[in-house]
């Protein structure tokens, strides 16, 4: 619920109430009249005052606390904003001379702008050389790939201008956006953690690099789970096996201190990657039939499938792992009543089978598949 917003002309209305009241006397409505300057006066000092007591009434609830304060609520439950973190590789550049050297703090730019720099000093010979470095920006952005070229920023006697990437130990990452670490404080607080539950694997596995989902499941052996895991950054968001020991080492080790504190000892975790059933959708007699209609239509329908996902007791504050035929019309209805637009009949089915109400299982998420105008 919002706070309501007081004025400072109700703020001063109220004092001069209070004024009447005390004296038994209106007091005139002449702008110059004593106790209405009195009164604008000492609401300009009010108005203060209560909107710094509504700024910290806000700051006591991770729906509405920013910045400091939101991740002071987060560290409360154990629940920390994922940083950002610095590209590293590596890059080979030719050299002809045979003294001096490439020193460590040297620097290279990018085509985008970005400074990498040396970061160990290597002694320049004649042949291909291999320099390690570092990002001096961290984020998504500053990410080179294998194959990338690097300006010299200030030319080396006998080394040449260019640099190739050769290698890449860690790509640069984004830090956490704040609505999305919101979201895993606000959940943080409405989820109860006990030493290993589930909500407690879902909190520490989204802690990992590029994880967007945890979906954690006992199995009929009381100390097996399974673990499925989404990213952002591959197609799908099916991870790699890589990616997969990467959760299962923050589901084990606390990434600050590297203690094994987490999961309990006589857990094991089986890493499996979600999969995702294609809904395939066909639609007949669209008119007027426009490029703009179907793409507005598509985008809806994909839109739609990425709101799904399976339903775990202690973790999911909402129900959202059943998908509809009814529900896939509504949003074909939405589009066709904002572009003017109708259609004959509709059709919608999940691998060949028609959809009427399907419920995702263990892992399951949804992807749109053939979107078919006929």
């Amino acid at each position: 619920m919002a706070l309501p917003t007081v004025t400072i002309n109700e703020i001063a209305e109220n004092i001069i109430g209070d004024i009447e009241t005390k004296i038994n006397q209106n007091i005139p409505l002449l702008a110059k009249a004593v106790f209405r300057i009195l009164a604008y006066a000492l609401a300009g000092v009010w108005i203060i005052l209560y909107k710094y007591a509504g700024d910290s009434f806000r700051q006591r609830f991770p729906q509405t606390a920013s910045g400091v304060f939101l991740e002071y609520l987060g560290e409360l439950k154990d629940t920390i904003r994922t940083p950002s973190e610095l590209w590293e590789g590596s890059a080979e550049i030719l050299a002809t001379g045979d003294t001096g050297t490439i020193d460590a703090d040297t620097q290279f730019l990018s085509d985008a702008g970005n400074i990498y720099t040396v970061v160990s000093p290597v002694a320049i010979a004649p042949g291909t050389l291999t320099l390690s470095l570092v990002a001096s920006e961290s984020g998504e952005d500053s990410s080179l790939s294998i194959g990338d070229t690097l300006d010299i920023v200030s030319p080396i006697a006998g080394v040449a201008l260019t640099a190739e990437i050769s290698a890449v130990s860690v790509y640069g990452v984004d830090q956490e956006s704040i609505a999305d670490y919101r979201q895993r404080v606000i959940e943080a607080w409405a989820a109860r953690g006990e030493g290993g539950s589930t909500y407690d694997y879902k909190k520490w596995g989204l802690e990992a690099p590029n994880v967007v989902s945890i979906y954690p499941y006992a199995t009929k052996n009381p100390t097996v789970n399974d673990i499925y895991v989404e990213v952002d950054d591959q197609v799908d968001g099916i991870p790699t096996s890589t990616q997969l020991d990467t959760v299962e080492d923050f589901l084990t080790y606390d990434p600050v201190s590297g203690q094994q504190n987490r999961k309990p000892l006589g857990d094991t975790l089986v890493m499996k990657p979600i999969y995702r059933s294609t809904v395939n959708v066909e639609i007949d007699g669209l008119d007027p039939d426009t490029p703009e209609t179907r793409q507005e239509i598509t985008d809806s329908l994909t839109a739609l499938m990425l709101t799904k996902e399976p339903y775990i007791l202690g973790i999911s504050l909402t129900r959202v792992d059943n998908i509809t035929f009814s529900e896939i019309v509504a949003y074909v209805n939405d589009v066709l009543q904002a572009q003017g637009a109708t259609v004959s009949d509709i059709d919608a089915d999940i691998d060949g089978t028609p959809v009427v109400v399907y419920t995702l299982v263990s892992g399951e998420k949804l992807k749109i598949g053939d979107v078919d105008f006929v």
